[in-house]
Order: C-alpha cells, then sequence, then structure tokens
C-alpha cells in the first residue's frame, strides 16, 4: 500500500535541497533512496527499479525519495501520462529529513483524496513519475521534473494461450494440444481433468493425452513457468462421444395402400443429430421430419432413415417397406335368373381378382356387404329388377360396378279352344269358342 517512510532527520536522510541558481528556489528532484543524494536522471532517461525494493525489502516495490524544500509535494506515477492510474496525490509536506513513499507491491490502497491509485506495474512496463513542488498552493520553477522508470519484472509468465486442441464432440480417445506463452523464457506445465497443484507435470507444446480417453466430457489445463513463479491456469474442455444414435419410425404409409403419396416422420435419440433418408435402395440424402414423398408409382416400395451425431457417429438405418396398389378390382356375375322367370327368388353368385371385398344391392335397396361370392332374394315382386355388385381390394380400391336386369312375371297366358258342330240335311252349322286364363 501507498505509504510515507519513516525516515531520519540527520546525516544522508536529512538532505536538503539544492536551490535553484536562476529562481532561487529549494525545489524537490528525485535521489536515490539508498543514499538521499544521488540525484535520479531526469527523462529521457530511463532508469531501471531493482525487482526488491532496498528500502521495504518487497519484491515488485518502488520507494521514490526526494530532497527536502521545506514546501508541499505532489507526486504522479502513471503507466501513461496522463492516465493518473497508479498514484496521483500529494505525498508529504514542510517537515525534517529526506522525503519518500513506498508504492506496492501489488496495489495501491485508494485513500479519499485519490481514489484513482491501481495496481503498480509488474511485468517490466515503463512508469512515469513527475515531482511537482509546491509553496501556498503555487508550483516553484524549475519543478516539475519528469522522470521515466522500468519497473522490474516480478511476476511469473503472463496465462499460455492455447492455439491448438481437438474438436468437440469427437469419436478420437487421443487429443494433442499445442500452446504458446508471451514469455519466451517459460516453461509448461499441464494436467487432465484435475487443477489440483499435484497434478500438473511438465510438457511442452504438441502434448498428447490418450489414446484411451473414456468418453464423456474432458478438460485440459496447462500453465507457464518462469523463476519468479506460476502463471495463471488456462484450460480447454471437449467431449468423447462414441454413442451412435438410434432413429425411431413414429409414423409411416399402411404396409397396402392405394395412396401415390406417403408420409413419414421419424427422430433421433440425440436431438442434435443430422438425419439422412433413401427411398428405395437410392443414396442417402439430408432430410428432416416429416419427410412427404409424392409422386410414387404401383409396387413395392422402401424408406429407410439414419442420423449422424453432431461427432459424426452414424447409427444403422432403421427402414419401413409397404405396397402402392391402384388398380381397381373387376367384379364377373358368374351366375344369374334368367331374364323372365316367373320365380320371385334369385340366386347370383360373383367373383373379381384380387378382391377382399363384395357389396351388392338390389334395385333402390341400401347396399350391403356379401363378400361369400353369393347372394340370393327371394319375395320379389312382379316386374323388372336389377343386381349390382361392387368389389373392393386390400388396398382400398374401388372397383366399377357390375350388374344384371331381369324381370319377375308371375301370371299365365290365357288360352282358348274352338269347337265345331255340323247339321245332317247340309243346313247350316255353328262354332263355339271358349277362352279362359289360367293362373
Amino acid at each position: 500500500m501507498a505509504a510515507l517512510l519513516a525516515v531520519g532527520a540527520t546525516g544522508a536522510w536529512a538532505q536538503n535541497c539544492p536551490v535553484d541558481p536562476v529562481t532561487g528556489n529549494a525545489v524537490a528532484r528525485l535521489v536515490s533512496p539508498m543514499d538521499g543524494t544521488t540525484l535520479i536522471p531526469q527523462n529521457p532517461s530511463v532508469t531501471p527499479l531493482p525487482a526488491v525494493d532496498p528500502v521495504s525489502g518487497l519484491a515488485g516495490a518502488v520507494t521514490f525519495a526526494w530532497c527536502n524544500a521545506n514546501a508541499d509535494y505532489f507526486l504522479s506515477v502513471e503507466s501513461v501520462p496522463g492516465a493518473h492510474d497508479i498514484y496521483f496525490a500529494f505525498a508529504g509536506g514542510p517537515g525534517a529529513g529526506l522525503q519518500a513513499i513506498t508504492l506496492g507491491p501489488a496495489c495501491n490502497i485508494p485513500s479519499p483524496t485519490n481514489p484513482t491509485t491501481q495496481c503498480i506495474p509488474t511485468r517490466g512496463e515503463t512508469i512515469f513519475v513527475t515531482l511537482f513542488t509546491q509553496k501556498n498552493k503555487a508550483t516553484l520553477a524549475p519543478s516539475p521534473f519528469f522522470y521515466t522508470f522500468s519497473a522490474a519484472n516480478t511476476a511469473g509468465p503472463p496465462a499460455p494461450h492455447i492455439d491448438a486442441g481437438p474438436i468437440s464432440p469427437t469419436t478420437q480417445t487421443s487429443a494433442t494440444f499445442s500452446f504458446s506463452d508471451a514469455d519466451p523464457t517459460a516453461t509448461f506445465q499441464c494436467a487432465l481433468d484435475s487443477s489440483a497443484p499435484g497434478a500438473f507435470t511438465p510438457c511442452a507444446s504438441g502434448h498428447s493425452n490418450g489414446p484411451g480417453l473414456a468418453e464423456g466430457t474432458h478438460t485440459f489445463f496447462v500453465k507457464a513457468h518462469n523463476p519468479r513463479g506460476d502463471s495463471p491456469i488456462v484450460s480447454f474442455t471437449w467431449t468423447i462421444d462414441l454413442t451412435v444414435p438410434a432413429v425411431t419410425l413414429d409414423s409411416m404409409p399402411l404396409d397396402l395402400t392405394n395412396q401415390t403419396t406417403a408420409t413419414f416422420t421419424f427422430h433421433a435419440t440425440e436431438p442434435s443429430s443430422t438425419l439422412a433418408c433413401s427411398l428405395d435402395s437410392a443414396a442417402f440424402a439430408g432430410c428432416s421430419s416429416p419427410t412427404v414423398v409424392p409422386g410414387l408409382a404401383d409396387g413395392l416400395h422402401s424408406f429407410a432413415v439414419r442420423a449422424a451425431d453432431l461427432a459424426s457417429n452414424i447409427g444403422s438405418a432403421v427402414s419401413f417397406s409397404w405396397t402402392i396398389d391402384t388398380h381397381a378390382p373387376d367384379t364377373v356375375i358368374d351366375a344369374a335368373p334368367p331374364l323372365v322367370t316367373a320365380s320371385n327368388t334369385a340366386t347370383f353368385t360373383f367373383h373379381a381378382s384380387g378382391a377382399s371385398a363384395f357389396t351388392c344391392q338390389l334395385d333402390a335397396q341400401a347396399a350391403a356387404t356379401c363378400n361369400s361370392g353369393t347372394v340370393t332374394y327371394a319375395g320379389l315382386g312382379e316386374g323388372a329388377h336389377t343386381f349390382t355388385v361392387t368389389a373392393t381390394d386390400a388396398a382400398g380400391n374401388i372397383g366399377p360396378a357390375a350388374t344384371f336386369s331381369w324381370t319377375v312375371v308371375t301370371t299365365t297366358s290365357p288360352t282358348t279352344s274352338l269347337t265345331t258342330q255340323g247339321s245332317s240335311g247340309g243346313g247350316g252349322g255353328g262354332c263355339t269358342i271358349n277362352a279362359s286364363a289360367g293362373v
């Protein structure tokens, strides 16, 4: 943290600032904190800072000291001129002895008068210092003085960068990593699936794990190391997937159908899978559910679908076969009554190739199932009658109707007889006509 050093008031530590010959002012200048007298070179000189601060004994800390001008002092310590990011505040006032302040080693604690104080550089960055001498809130010429320092690299190397690793997910049970670090002197330590200190072992870019890594998620850890310490740990996580996805057909056509368009719905056990379909043994091509296939010809067809997951595991195809039949059956009436008959009973026999069901109809009566291939109608009235039969096959095709018409006559035709009578003697004769109707 920022703190004024308690320095002595005698000897080298009690160094007073020399009087400027031009202005006559005693103006503070940075001096070596070791002897209190050696002036620190101003810009454009760059003064290196030791890795361990000789005053506080802390690595990464910095002590700035200046001669005593019996005035107020304002100190600006910045990583970039004008940034006011390291220290920017009054640093002591009139008093005996060498003036000094220690910053660091890691961060300055902000004070109410200086809320912008930030961490001190630790990796060899440049530090810019401006020292003002003031009296009655006025800067004394030739103040301020400007200084440049190069901070010592007191930290371990920066975090390494993983340049390449396996794809994820993958079916490979080994993994190779390449990595690098901005510190060219750094070495590396690697670990797999644990970042505990004891899990790390020395490694180099191109490090491999496996073969034989188990299926599942793995994490590779790497850190850089130099004599000053370790870098932050960086990691790479990936997944090994050896499980092939399966597909389930959720809906499909009937085994036998007269529909020339087929619709299939399906899903994979791994939702992120890519699906591919094949019709009638053609090459597999990308598809999605539902898949609709129109314009199919009569005959046997097959549909197959398979899934490939993100790791390129390709599952076995699941398939379905069905038959399309759009040809309707033709019905033939094999036996029927005479075209004109006195019988009030009529029997019909019929058949149709490929038929699975028949419907029969007499005159205007409702059609009824007659699957046996024969039907008999009794109690028929006199007059004309029409029989209609239609066949349906297993695919649902309904064939054209076959019809037969006939007439029932139940009354007999009338009969006529002629009788001739003669007279003797050549007299006149006569005839009698008898007509009767029989039933």
